[in-house]
């Protein structure tokens, strides 16, 4: 069967300003793509709706579905809803199926949230009482197809903001009418929004609205925030040189900060596994805790409120193993080069040492491995030469060390 062209005035359908059809009010629609007929056209109403055909073919003919001609001769057609029509023009025909809107509206009589609900933790149950069936139109064959009403549910949530929790408004389409909807839960007190369906915005009409009472929030939100103590001694390797490093060079120090959904949140627990074993539980928004010991350690939050809701939250901690070397020559010149002597390290939790000039005394001594020697004696430069040293320390992997030997002093 040969489609004619045509075009409905502000309607998303095929043709162009040669097309050869017209539908009024303006303001109508072509529900795009429908199966077994050409067009399914909406309207606002059919008070004076008409559909035209602009051509020159002849004889132009009218007929509903069912073969009843409706119309001959005449290029104006007033439809009636829940109507096929084939139009006919000379050899040219096409099908079209017609829907007043206006005479399916939605109504909502009623809208609240489900009180009680066994799972108001994971999610929110609406309660909806009205009605809105779908749409439905026939094929020439009588085939019976739906075009399914959708509906907007909106209301307001938390998004994670980079540092807090900030309030914004989400939705979520709902498709066809259901005496029950299920949205994701609310973090945060809201009022749920349905409103639609979608036809009432393309035939620029005022959809459909209503809202529950303010919801109480029982659903719990949370993350959790690091602020790791930095360092920033050049002969550290991996040293933590940023607040938001969890891995590095022992030890690490990190303040732990629950960020929840308060007043909704109400109980912290922090629990902190190494290799699977639990060595650290606080109860507490914050925790701050030292790394020691070479290893991987999981960090666990769990929130919770006397409603019996809960969130859970997991960051991990790698500390390095250690490592220390000795040089053998400074140069404590002034040009900020190699100007002290100090060691090499990384994770390194426990630190003694000792220099002594080559009669056997004392001249320096420090249990800081971020210093180190500059080469004076009681304030004084030191001569060139070579002297001796004694470090002692341990690892955050249990490595202890032992060195000794002799460094070079050079002017």
């Amino acid at each position: 069967m040969k489609k004619l062209l045509f075009i409905c005035v502000l309607l998303s359908v095929a043709g162009s300003v040669w097309s050869q059809i017209k539908v009024t009010p303006d303001n109508s629609y072509s529900y795009p793509n429908p199966s077994g007929v050409d067009y399914v056209f909406l309207f606002p109403s059919l008070d004076n709706a008409e559909i035209s055909y602009m051509g020159t073919e002849t004889p132009v003919m009218w007929y509903k579905f069912d073969g009843t001609n409706v119309a001959s001769g005449i290029n104006e057609l007033s439809p009636e809803d829940a109507t096929g029509y084939i139009l006919k023009a000379g050899k040219d025909s096409v099908t079209f199926w017609v829907i007043d809107y206006s005479a399916h509206l939605p109504v909502f009589t009623d809208f609240y949230v489900q009180p009680d609900y066994e799972y108001a933790c994971e999610n929110t149950l609406l309660m909806l009482e009205g009605s809105a069936p779908n749409f439905e139109y026939y094929t020439p064959q009588g085939i019976k197809n739906t075009i399914y009403r959708e509906f907007t549910l909106e209301w307001q949530t938390l998004q994670w903001a980079g540092d807090n929790w900030e309030t914004v408004e989400t939705q979520q389409t709902v498709s066809g009418f259901s005496t029950n909807i299920t949205a994701p839960p609310a973090y945060v007190n809201t009022a749920y929004t349905l409103s639609g369906d979608q036809f009432a915005a393309k035939l620029y009409l005022q959809p459909v609205s209503i809202q529950t009472a303010e919801y109480m929030a029982v659903a719990i939100r949370d993350t959790i925030l690091t602020t790791t103590v930095t360092r920033d001694a050049l002969n550290e390797s991996d040293r933590p040189s940023t607040t938001t490093a969890l891995s590095g060079s022992a030890p690490l120090e990190v303040l732990f900060t629950a960020v929840a959904n308060e007043p909704v949140a109400e109980y912290y627990q922090w629990k902190i596994y190494k290799d699977s074993a639990l060595i650290v539980q606080r109860s507490d928004r914050e925790h701050r805790y030292t790394f020691n010991e070479f290893g991987n350690y999981t960090v666990n939050l769990m929130v919770t409120n006397s409603y019996g809701c809960m969130d859970s939250t997991t960051v991990t901690v790698d500390v390095m193993e250690s490592m220390l070397e000795v040089p053998n020559v400074f140069t404590p010149n002034g040009d900020g080069k190699n100007d002290e002597f100090r060691v090499a390290y990384k994770s390194i939790i426990e630190f003694h040492g000792w220099i002594y000039n080559r009669w056997g005394r004392k001249v320096f001594e420090w249990t800081d491995p971020t210093k180190g020697w500059n080469g004076t004696i009681n304030g004084r430069s030191a001569a060139a030469g070579v002297y001796f040293y004694i470090i002692q320390g341990k690892g955050s992997d249990g490595v202890e060390y032992k060195r000794k030997g002799d460094v070079t002093l050079l002017r």
